[in-house]
């Protein structure tokens, strides 16, 4: 199965950037993913089209 990890807006932060590395292990995450600014809500819609084809993990 595959989980994927998706934040975005850290802002240059060294915390949030160190959490977000860090996230996959604790979430057991195959796939981290960090986005940039969603202004609108064609991003989100875009995202979840993608996630809802089959997605192989080796």
């Amino acid at each position: 199965m595959l989980r994927l990890f998706f934040a975005t807006d850290i802002h240059g932060s060294d915390i949030c950037w160190k959490k977000f590395l860090n996230a996959g292990k604790f979430y057991q995450a195959n796939v981290l993913v960090l986005g940039d600014h969603i202004h609108e809500a064609k991003g989100a819609v875009r995202l979840k089209q993608t996630l809802d084809k089959e997605i192989p993990v080796e």
